[in-house]
């Protein structure tokens, strides 16, 4: 069996999708490396069934993950308030960079670049009136 073999049946097993990395993380070896993606409740099953096996610390990180968790309902969730993303805008506009906005509202620097452009959050307007 090879490495995407292996992947390959986690995958099938937890019905889920194989990615493969682009960059190559063991360079001595110089494998091409794949990862099991697995979200949701579906991983928050998967930390419940081995938790009991794990050590202290891993115990703790795995609460940490099951107890940020919030299945959605009703719809996608919404992080961001509709006054948080018209206040990201006012300050791209106003020349403040994406990476700013991204550490004062704790997110990834893409992310604002996708609010502020109209990408995500489309039932907020793009007019400078707000």
């Amino acid at each position: 069996m090879t490495d995407r073999d292996v992947i390959e049946r986690v995958c099938e097993m937890f019905g889920t999708r194989m990615v493969v990395c682009k960059h190559v993380i063991d360079d001595r070896h110089k494998k091409q490396v794949f990862r099991a993606l697995l979200r949701g409740s579906g991983a928050v099953a998967l930390m419940l069934a081995v938790r009991p096996y794990m050590c202290q610390r891993r115990t703790a990180r795995i609460d940490e993950a099951i107890a940020s968790f919030s299945p959605r309902q009703g719809g996608p969730k919404l992080r961001f308030s509709d006054d948080d993303i018209r206040e990201m805008r006012r300050l791209n506009a106003s020349g403040i960079g994406y990476k700013r906005i991204a550490n004062r509202y704790g997110c990834a620097h893409s992310h604002v670049a996708n609010i502020v452009t109209g990408k995500k959050y489309r039932h907020v307007p793009l007019s400078a009136n707000g």
